[in-house]
């Protein structure tokens, strides 16, 4: 397989080194590194149980961490609480359970907001523009919202913060196509502005296309690491990882 790692003149915003976690006496993940640069977009793929939301879970202090390392721009914060670590400019974004449906979209947002000191103004009104639907629903309760219109909120309360790097665990899961478009193109959207981004995706094939990077886990350690162009190419984890056949695997390099 391709061994690939970050562009040497791109600084690491993120750093994974030999992590081994899992929930209590139940190890996940065992010995997996990842690098995201500044400005990077990258993507974690694999089969279920591969330690893919287990690795995002561990940066954010969700997950029991027995081993390794993780580097937030070169300073440590392995173990750290979760509202430390969003002052510290990580937002997180879970799989399910990521909105208050008896609150307000404002209030979603303001809930966002709770570890900032200072320009919360300045990070709604952000927001705000980033997602103009929710502004036109600004004070909706949440639970009065489609499910591709929840994932824009739930990204919506982790940038209020303004963090240099997000974490996504499952964005797309439960929506329909044309939404899961949608969402991923917003998603890029935000990398696009400066974020650095590491997204779990069920939609591999869609996700790549989005991605600078991605690395591929398998039963709970590093299998493969390549631009996300070079593992679409690559007719094995097309294979094994995408469900791709050959025909299906060059029609996805087409579209690269």
């Amino acid at each position: 397989m391709s061994e690939a790692v970050a562009d040497a003149t791109v600084s690491p915003a993120l750093e994974i080194v030999g992590l081994e976690a899992g929930y209590g006496p139940t190890l996940i993940t065992r010995g997996i590194s990842i690098v995201v640069g500044v400005g990077e977009m990258v993507t974690i793929i694999g089969p279920n149980g591969s330690g893919k939301s287990t690795t995002i879970k561990a940066i954010f202090g969700l997950a029991d961490v027995s081993a390794g390392a993780i580097r937030l721009h070169g300073d440590e914060i392995t173990g750290e609480r979760a509202d430390r670590l969003i002052e510290m400019g990580i937002g997180y974004v879970p799989q399910a359970g990521n909105v208050f449906p008896t609150l307000s979209v404002r209030e979603n947002v303001e809930m966002g907001a709770f570890t900032m000191r200072s320009n919360v103004r300045r990070g709604m009104e952000r927001v705000q523009e980033l997602f103009p639907l929710l502004r036109e629903r600004w004070d909706s309760k949440a639970g009065q919202l489609s499910g591709g219109q929840r994932q824009m909120l739930a990204l919506a309360r982790a940038l209020v913060a303004e963090p240099s790097v997000l974490l996504l665990d499952e964005p797309t899961a439960g929506l329909a196509p044309q939404i899961v478009d949608q969402v991923l193109v917003q998603i890029k959207e935000i990398n696009e502005s400066g974020v650095s981004i590491l997204l779990v995706e069920q939609n591999a094939i869609k996700a790549l296309r989005h991605s600078d990077r991605a690395y591929v886990l398998a039963r709970g350690r590093n299998f493969a690491e390549d631009t996300a162009g070079g593992l679409l190419k690559n007719p094995d984890i097309g294979r094994v990882f995408l469900g791709l056949s050959g025909a299906a695997n060059g029609e996805a390099e087409s579209e690269i």
